[in-house]
């Protein structure tokens, strides 16, 4: 049997079935590659996942998570019902839907976003126009798909341009701090 040698992993032919390992080997390999051709020093794996964390855009995956919850014919149909019931406080009962479950992952996606745009790096820069891609592809799914013609993915969508529209203006501002820090004032 021949044996292929591919970055991270080896796999007989045939049948190529990577494992997770495999897979996030690869993942770390592609992410040590990128910023090793950026300039940036890599030094464990922590450090590496860090880095990835800064070049993902959240909104990318989270728009994975929704479009693998179609795939298995989760969403849109299930996007109405009900996670569990907590009775409050006050009486009333809460009964939170998938729906409300995923604007709460963007409220948090977004707020992980926001706090990534405040620093200023060569990977900024590559972030920014990931997540730009990132609202063209919600943008183009809610216009076109029909699992993505409800509210809940247009109100993703609206964060995800927020994020883009929001991630420029604090990073020129956070940027335009810095020169006024180290320059003459």
């Amino acid at each position: 049997m021949t044996l292929v040698r591919t970055i991270g992993c080896v796999a007989r032919k045939p049948q190529i079935h990577p494992t997770n390992e495999h897979l996030w080997e690869l993942c770390l390999t592609t992410a040590r590659l990128c910023f090793i051709l950026s300039g940036t020093q890599l030094t464990d794996s922590a450090t590496v996942m860090l880095k990835i964390l800064q070049l993902v855009p959240l909104f990318g995956v989270l728009f994975l998570v929704y479009w693998l919850a179609v795939k298995i014919g989760f969403f849109p149909e299930k996007l109405n019902n009900v996670l569990f019931h907590m009775r409050l406080p006050s009486g009333s009962i809460w009964k939170p839907t998938w729906g409300d479950f995923m604007i709460l992952l963007g409220v948090a996606t977004l707020y992980v976003e926001l706090f990534k745009a405040t620093r200023t790096s060569e990977v900024t820069i590559f972030d920014h126009l990931f997540s730009t891609f990132v609202l063209i592809a919600y943008l183009t799914a809610w216009l076109i798909y029909d699992w993505g013609g409800n509210s809940v993915f247009l109100i993703l969508a609206a964060m995800s341009f927020l994020d883009v529209i929001a991630g420029f203006t604090i990073t020129i501002s956070a940027a335009r701090r810095d020169l006024s820090l180290g320059g003459k004032g």
